[in-house]
This record gives C-alpha cells, sequence and structure tokens, in this order.
C-alpha cells in the first residue's frame, strides 16, 4: 500500500489525505492484470469519516491514467459504521499492471477521511470480500491468509514499493560456503598451496576472524557424474567480501566435454580477481566455482560465496541502508561436515593402538583388528557416506614418529602410514599396514 499520511489502528487503516492543491492517492500497488472485455469487481470495507469534493474509488493504470470503461466509484457521504462499497466494470483496453486507488482530486477543498479494513480486486460481476449478517452489518467472508499476503508483499519494496521480485534463496551447490566459520578438518590457520579448509584447493588461503583470505587461485571441484547435470544450463557465481561488497555474474555450461579445459569467465571482482567455472579436459569434472587471478595481488577477504542454477544471485540482498544481507543463516556446521567427510575424514590413531598392533586382545582405541598375512586390518565405522570408494587419512605427528610406533610393534615399514583407506563407500573402512 502506499499512501501519505495513513496511520494503522486496532482493526483498520485510516487515512486523512490532507487537502493540498495537488492529487493525493492511496494505493494498493500492481494488484493483477486485467484482460480487456471480461468484467472485475472492485469492493472496499470501510467507514468514512469526512469526504469533500470529488473522491473516487478506481482501479487505474500504474502510471495513474484511467483505464479506458473503467470509470470509478464516487465516495459517498460520511457514515456511522462499516458500509461495503462495490463497483463493477469491464475495461475496453488494458496497457499494463492496474492499482486499486483512492483518488481525491486536486482542489484545495477536495479530501477525504477514512478508515479501511480490507478491499478486494476479483473477476466477474459479484464480490465476496463481506457478507450482511442478520444485525446489517458487514462481515469479511474468510479470514486473512497471512502466509499468502507475506509472500505476495515480499516481492515488493518496503521503502519503495516497487517490484523486487522473490527473495527466497536457491540451492547452494557448494560444500562448506560459509567462510565466516568453515569446515578446517586439517586445523591449519595459514594453506600455502594444495587443499586447505575443507573441500577448496587454494593458493595464499588464511583463516581470519569473520573471513577466509584468498591471495591467489581457489576452487571446489565436483566429479563427472555430479557436473553432468549442470552442462547447458546457466549457473550463477557470487562471493560476499568482507567489505560488505558483493559480486556476482552467469555463464552457461558447455554442453559437452572436449579435449581441453573449458573456462567461463562470470564477473570481475577487486584486485586482479575474477569469478568463473571450468569443465575439464577428457573427464568431464568441474571447478564449479573458482577465484581466478593470473598475477600475485593483494587478495580478496571471503565471508560467504554460493553456485546456483539460473541467472540471478540470491546469496544476499540489499537492506533498507543497502547493506548486504545473506538470504540464508550461516550453513549447519554438522551438515557441511557430514557433506565435507564424504571427501576426507581426519583419522587419529592413538600410541596405544599402534604399541599393541599385534595385540589383538589389547587394543586400546575400541576398534576391531586382525592378523591376516602380514597385513594388519584395522576397522571402524565412519560418520559418513563417502562419495569415493577410498578415503585419504594423514597422520598428524610425522613419518618419523609413525616408524618408531611401527618399529615397536614388531615391524619395520619404510613408508608411513599409507595414505589410502580402502573400503566399500557403505561400509566400515580398513586401515591396511603392511609389513615386509
Amino acid at each position: 500500500m502506499y499512501g501519505t499520511s495513513a496511520s494503522i489502528k486496532d482493526s483498520y487503516v485510516n487515512w486523512l489525505s490532507g487537502n493540498s492543491a495537488s492529487y493525493k492517492r492511496f494505493t494498493g500497488l500492481y494488484v493483477l492484470q486485467p484482460k480487456a472485455g471480461r468484467t472485475y469487481t472492485l469492493s472496499l470495507l470501510a467507514r468514512v469519516n469526512e469526504v469533500s469534493g470529488s473522491v473516487t474509488l478506481r482501479p487505474s493504470h500504474i502510471s495513474g491514467s484511467q483505464i479506458p470503461g473503467a470509470g470509478g466509484l464516487r465516495i459517498p457521504a460520511p457514515t456511522d459504521s462499516f458500509e461495503l462499497l462495490t463497483y463493477t466494470f469491464t475495461p475496453t483496453s488494458i496497457s499494463g499492471p492496474v492499482d486499486v486507488e483512492i483518488l481525491v482530486a486536486n482542489g484545495t477543498g477536495d479530501y477525504v477521511d477514512i478508515d479501511m479494513v480490507a478491499w478486494k480486486l476479483e473477476p466477474g460481476g459479484h464480490q465476496t470480500l463481506a457478507y450482511q449478517g442478520d444485525d446489517g452489518n458487514w462481515y469479511m467472508t474468510a479470514p486473512p491468509d497471512y502466509d499468502l499476503q507475506y509472500a505476495l508483499c515480499s516481492l515488493y519494496s518496503p521503502s519503495t514499493g516497487e517490484w523486487v521480485g522473490n527473495q527466497h534463496s536457491n540451492p547452494n551447490l557448494l560444500d562448506n560456503w560459509y567462510f565466516a566459520d568453515p569446515i578446517n578438518q586439517r586445523g591449519q590457520t595459514e594453506y600455502e598451496s594444495g587443499i586447505g579448509i575443507d573441500r577448496w584447493h587454494g593458493k595464499g588461503v588464511q583463516l581470519k576472524n569473520g573471513y577466509l583470505h584468498v591471495e591467489g587461485p581457489m576452487y571446489q571441484m565436483i566429479e563427472a557424474d555430479v557436473a553432468k547435470f549442470y552442462y547447458g544450463k546457466r549457473i550463477t557465481l557470487s562471493i560476499l567480501l568482507a567489505d560488505g561488497s558483493l559480486y556476482s555474474g552467469s555463464n552457461v555450461v558447455p554442453s559437452e566435454v572436449t579435449s581441453s579445459n573449458q573456462w567461463r569467465h562470470c564477473c570481475s571482482v577487486i584486485n586482479g580477481q575474477s569469478l568463473g567455472f571450468y569443465v575439464m579436459a577428457n573427464t568431464g569434472h568441474m571447478q564449479i566455482f573458482r577465484i581466478n587471478s593470473d598475477a600475485a595481488t593483494a587478495g580478496l577477504d571471503v565471508v560467504a560465496v554460493k553456485t546456483e542454477l539460473g541467472p540471478v544471485q540470491t546469496l544476499a540482498h540489499q537492506d533498507a541502508d543497502g547493506n548486504w544481507v545473506l538470504n540464508d543463516p550461516p550453513s549447519n556446521k554438522a551438515l557441511e561436515l557430514a557433506k565435507c567427510q564424504r571427501y576426507f575424514e581426519r583419522v587419529y590413531l592413538c600410541d596405544q593402538l599402534m604399541f599393541h598392533c599385534f595385540r589383538t586382545n589389547a587394543l586400546k582405541c575400541n576398534i576391531s583388528s586382525e592378523i591376516i598375512d602380514k597385513i594388519i586390518l584395522i576397522r571402524f565405522p565412519h560418520p559418513a557416506h563417502k562419495r569415493r570408494p577410498c578415503l585419504r587419512a594423514d597422520c598428524q605427528d610425522g613419518a618419523a614418529a609413525q616408524q618408531r610406533r611401527q618399529q615397536k610393534a614388531g615391524r619395520y615399514l619404510s613408508d608411513p602410514i599409507p595414505n589410502r583407506v580402502v573400503g566399500p563407500a557403505d561400509q566400515p573402512f580398513h586401515l591396511a599396514l603392511k609389513g615386509r
């Protein structure tokens, strides 16, 4: 709704138009798009306190021009109670969306003081807004549908009344996208290159208070069996920086895999960086989000990122002060951890396990084991279904300490603990220590 000098009361809205030498309007914006030649009914449940001059209830074009064949209903003399005002019209032509408005003429003697409960514009020659009871009073036919009204009102700016579209948020195709508090199973605060925080490959990555500092290229990879669902479709990449700025852009994913990497630029960002994605040669794997840089830069301080289907970004919106605000709350960390553990899971093996690894009755880590020839199989369940039948395991305190523990166990392994944990993707995996 739009109108000056309107006030919200307990069960109605009061509008006192004033008597300035200009047109005064109380308007319901963008109600619907009527069709020429069809009949519509406009109804208003209201109490008229004062009225003077030319005051009309009518539909109109958004521009304020009159709809041919529509006209309007003259607001009657003051009433003591709430009455139902109805007006039926058949437009002869329509040139765009329609407002519903109370129009007060531009003379200083034209004004209205009116209390309004509800109004409705609907197809057909009969109103369904209200009914008259046995006591002669008017009552709403149905209670307000607040969920529907909220959904409809959210399509318009609360400050300007202009159409802003649906502010719903599309699904984020990225894992571990909230860099103010990311999943970081490896536990470091800095990563010079390679895999850093979970699911991300990067260069010069540093965890800061509330954001991630990225000095070089950084990307997230998805496998071809997932990427193929996006081939030929438009996707949008967006990034929210710690300085409050937001950048976004879209491009179409190539529809087929070739013998060369296929880069698609989405948008430029500060410090010589850009956003885009790669479809990798031959394999069809996809860097579904990439911060790209060809030279050393001052880097980016990143709060959140998103890849989504469609041509528009829904990572964030601007509030009334112009600040970018995330549409979604920070991602659920338990869910994000489970998604990340499909690709990587940190495995901690204690000293007691390594020292007693040949004594199946003396294990201290609540993990079962058995000896098969010269291979020790240590079985333990994992919390997340794996994307691949292998899981990479890192050892925390270095190869030398591992070898000392392995020597105590009665076998010398020239290599540190194997970096492959092998087993079915949906079963407990096995850590195999193979002796010589």
